[in-house]
Parts: structure tokens; sequence; C-alpha cells
């Protein structure tokens, strides 16, 4: 590929790297519909995008569906993340964005656009950079990307993170990078035909140049051609438009796995539990959705409102160093690559803005799918085997509600600003999320947790405390993802947590060595919970046996109530 035209990951996008015209590119979104119902004829429809008939987003409990979350990745004190997409379609390839964003406040520190052909699985490795301490991602993967393969393997990109200053500092900025969650989203299915309406038939139509140029030959590689992926990186924001370009309204097929294995300390492993997200019918049917594809470009978004592309508080239309009609509603200048993302319209049948669902509410829908009222899982910190544990949370439509404003950090260090989204205040709002430092800390309430040892003895209130905290068990889950370490004295191996968390980690101590923990999630609204995920990692550190390893990791997904 031309590394001119393509090399557009959001490293060099927000680097400030220009494409000849890209100032004229439009994200091509803007709710596309498909409205052509199964055995339509062809012929003179200008409409050939497969019928969108997806009218809410749930949570797929057979891990497949159109969007993935991976709730936690890690390159901390020697971890690294290995993460995997599997296209369970065996007709059409899907067009992918994948986003990482930070622990810290949902910064995206890494994005970029993935082509799966039918049945294709795609693998990537990260890991902390040796020489700058950034995490970087690693593939050898044959499937194509925008931007090339060869600019997809980087280290993440700290632009939208707070500016090294007298308080924040280099070593700071760059673990914000290194501990975080991952967004998999279904923006377009990509068939092998042109111009068909209805189900998918095995003859007829037209070649698809992009599902041919996308699609792995017998020898394992796609052809990745420049010039028919360069024709995304153009203006499209019609139907037949984006049918011409191969892109069809997806329909999902899509599941994550990912584990974090520790390669330079204990040489332990622990997998994560992704969540798989499914757009339905009413009848709750796996459906199509809208088409949401958008290019992977640096040129900023100009087409006015974003009330359907993004529920994020802090997005504008305006780009940076120009005046704005209102430049305290939002200070984070939004480019193309910033779509989809979790809060955008995705469902609602017909075409037109009437048929938007405005982003706060798609993101709100999202919440509600995914809100829990309370979390339990196990822990287990015996000093006879070594064992501790660490609680994992992760908040991944929590941007789409609050967002941390940095841009007064110039003129006052380390006073940030938060700023909300009102239409999406079901879970989180300003009763509940306050500011700490650089962070959004979202409060479980008042004796939230509950701790229990494995024979019905139990503390909460006072007895469960919470540190650094001095407040007892007023457990808030800082940052968009969180850890709580049990029972953590700082005597265990280099005085870390079974993660090595350093962004958002908090200590709970509840003088049982092993039992299960409660925490209550009430939501902004009593009754409404959290969208969390996560879960419970523990690993045992033994002394070896006749020179074998008895050292042992173990991961339970939290269990919760609704």
């Amino acid at each position: 590929m031309k590394k001119n035209l393509l090399s557009l990951s959001i490293g060099a996008a927000i680097a400030g790297l220009t494409l000849a015209g890209a100032a004229n590119a439009a994200v091509s979104i803007a709710g596309v519909t498909g409205t052509v119902p199964a055995g339509a004829p062809v012929a003179g429809n200008p409409n050939n995008l497969r019928t969108t008939d997806a009218t809410t987003l749930a949570l797929a409990p057979g891990g497949i569906g159109h969007i993935g979350i991976i709730p936690y990745f890690s390159t901390q004190n020697g971890n690294q993340t290995l993460f995997s997409v599997t296209n369970t379609d065996t007709v059409n390839g899907k067009a992918v964005k994948i986003r990482f964003r930070s622990a810290a406040n949902s910064d995206d520190i890494f994005d970029f656009t993935l082509f799966l052909s039918p049945g294709d699985v795609w693998t990537a490795n990260i890991s902390r950079d040796a020489t700058t301490g950034i995490s970087r991602l690693v593939t050898t993967d044959n499937s194509c990307t925008l931007p090339a393969l060869s600019d997809v393997n980087r280290g993440f990109v700290v632009a939208r993170l707070p500016a090294v200053s007298s308080t924040f500092t280099a070593e700071t900025q760059a673990s914000w990078t290194r501990e975080g969650y991952v967004e998999v989203l279904n923006m377009a299915d990509v068939p092998p035909l042109l111009n068909v309406a209805g189900a998918q038939p095995t003859t007829g139509g037209t070649a698809n140049p992009l599902y041919t140029t996308t699609k792995h030959s017998n020898a394992g590689v796609a052809p990745c051609d420049s010039a028919a992926l360069a024709k995304l990186l153009t203006t499209a924001t019609d139907a037949a438009t984006l049918s011409s370009l191969g892109l069809d309204t997806p329909s999902g097929g899509l599941y994550t796995n990912a584990f974090i294995i520790n390669t330079a300390n204990a040489f332990l492993s622990w997998s994560t539990e992704a969540t798989a997200v499914v757009a339905t019918t009413a009848a709750g049917a796996p459906a199509r959705g809208k088409l949401v594809f958008a290019p992977q470009l640096a040129a900023f978004y100009t087409g006015g409102d974003l009330v359907a592309l993004s529920g994020d508080p802090l997005f504008t239309t305006t780009p940076a160093g120009t005046a704005t009609t209102n430049p305290s509603a939002a200070v984070l200048p939004s480019s193309e690559f910033d779509f989809p993302d979790l809060s955008t319209s995705y469902t609602g049948t017909g075409d037109g803005a009437a048929s938007l669902v405005t982003a706060a509410a798609q993101a709100a829908a999202l919440s509600t799918s995914l809100a829990v009222t309370s979390i339990k899982n196990d822990y287990s910190t015996l000093a006879s085997i070594g064992s501790k544990t660490d609680f994992t949370f992760s908040l991944p439509t929590r941007r789409y509600a609050v967002a941390v404003d940095y841009s007064t950090l110039a003129n006052t260090p380390s006073v940030a600003t938060l700023r909300f989204n009102a239409g999406n205040a079901n879970q989180f709002a300003s009763g509940n999320t306050t500011l700490q430092g650089l962070l959004a800390c979202v409060s479980a309430g008042a004796n939230a947790v509950t701790g229990y040892s494995r024979s019905e003895q139990v503390v909460a209130g006072a007895g469960a405390v919470i540190s650094p905290t001095p407040v007892a068990a007023q457990l808030r889950f800082c940052g968009e993802v969180s850890v709580l370490t049990v029972n953590n004295d700082g005597t265990s191996p280099a005085g870390k947590g079974v993660l090595a968390s350093s962004v958002a980690v908090q200590n709970l101590f509840t003088s049982f060595q092993e039992g299960w923990i409660n925490i209550n999630t009430p939501g902004a609204v009593a009754g409404n919970g959290l969208p969390v995920l996560g879960s419970a990692y523990t690993s045992a550190i033994g002394n070896p046996v006749g020179g074998v390893s008895t050292n042992f990791a173990w991961t339970y997904a939290h269990k919760f109530t609704r």
C-alpha cells in the first residue's frame, strides 16, 4: 500500500499528518439504513443495502454479536495482553473498528480499521515498549487494515492524554497507556457480490472488489490492494454509494477473546472474559444494524450535529484554534476516525433523521443492557500458598455520560473539569460522580461492600476498609477501568497486586484470607445499576518442587444481579 495515502492511524492523525483533499472527506455513517426487503428486484432500486431491522442492543449470552468489549488489558509489570477477533460469518466479510481506550478516562489511545474475511480470525499482542514505556501493538496477521499493517504495528498515542507537566510526569502519561479496555465494532458487512437485494445468493450479481481484496486466498493471505482500500477514504453518505464501495449493513457474528500473560516475573496467565452485544429485532432475534462505517481519516468531522454520532460530551465539530458558537459545551475537535463509538446510532429502522436514535439514547440503552445492581466474586489471599486477588471493574459506556476535560490544565495544573451529557444520566450524574485529581469517580454508595469468609463470617460497614481513601466502605469506581486489590498490605512480591495496576487502584481489607465479596452498584438513580464488566484475577506463587513451578493463576468473571 502507498504509505503516504493510507498511513492514517490515530497516531499519525493526531500527530498532525495531512492528506491531500482530506479536508473534504465526510463521515460515512449518517444513520444509513438498508431498506431492500428480501426478494425485492435490484433493477432500478437506488438503495441496495439490505434491510436494517435492529431496534435494540442487548447483551449476547452466547458471546457472539455486533460489538465486542474486552473489559481489561494490561502491559504493566511484565504483563502482555494477547487478543483475537473471530468472524463466524462464513459468507460475508466484516469492516471492523478496533479502538483501545485508556483506563483513566476512556481517552482514545489507538484505533484502526480491520477487515475480516468470512471465517477469519485476527490476532495481536499488546506489550510495553522497552524504550518509551508506552504500550504498543504487534501483529503478523495477514488480514487487511487501514492504515497498512506496517503502520498498525506501532506504539500507542498519548496526544489525547494530559500533557507532561510538573504535576503529570512522562511515566504517569505512559502508564495511562498500559491499562484500559478494547472496543470492537462491526461497522459494515463486506458481501461477496454487489447490487444484490435480500438474502445473499451464491450466483448472479457483480463481484465485490472490496470483498476480493480482503478475502484470504488458499495460501492464507489477503491481497489488500491499495486502490480498492483507498476508495474507502472518500466521501460517501448515501446508501447507493456505500453499497457501490462494497459495504452493506452489519449483521454481526463477531466474538473476541483475550488473555493476559506475564512473561517477566511470575510467568502466569489469566483469561479475560469478553462481552458481546448484539443488535436485535423487537422480538429479540439477531438483526442488521445501521451501516456505521467511517473513513480512517484525520480530517475533522464538520458535518454539523453530532446528535446521532457520539454522546461524548467533549466532542465538537469545530477544529482546534477556531471560534465556536458554544466553546464551553465541547472542547475536543472530533475527527473522522472517532466514529463510530459505542454510542453511535446503530438501531432504528427507516431512512432519514427521523429514524435516528440519538447517541445519548443509544448509550443509555446500552448502559441499561449492561447494568447490574450488585457484583459478587471470590477472593483468595492465603499466606500458605502465596495467593492474592484483584477485582477489575470496567465502565465502557460511562464516557458518554461524563468525561474529564483536561483543557484547564494548561492554566491550572492538576485541576480538570467534569462535563456531563444530560441525555444519558440514568447511571452516571453529578449526584454519584465526582472528580478526584484527574479521574472521574463513581460512588457505589455508603456501606456498599460486604466481605465474607468461607465460614459465614461477615464484615461490613466500618470493618471493610477501602484505602487509600480513609472512609470506611466507600468504594469508588475511579477511572473507566479500576482495580480493587484485596488484602494487599504492600508486602507481597514487588508490593503490588496480581495485575500490578497503577492507574486507578484501591485496596480492600476484609479481615479474612479467603471468601467472597458483595459490592452494591445502585447507579445514579437507585435501582438503575451500573454498567460494570470485569473479573477476579487470582495468582498463587509457590516454591519450585523438584525443579517444577508451583505457580498457578485463575480468573472468575464477576457474578451479578440485575
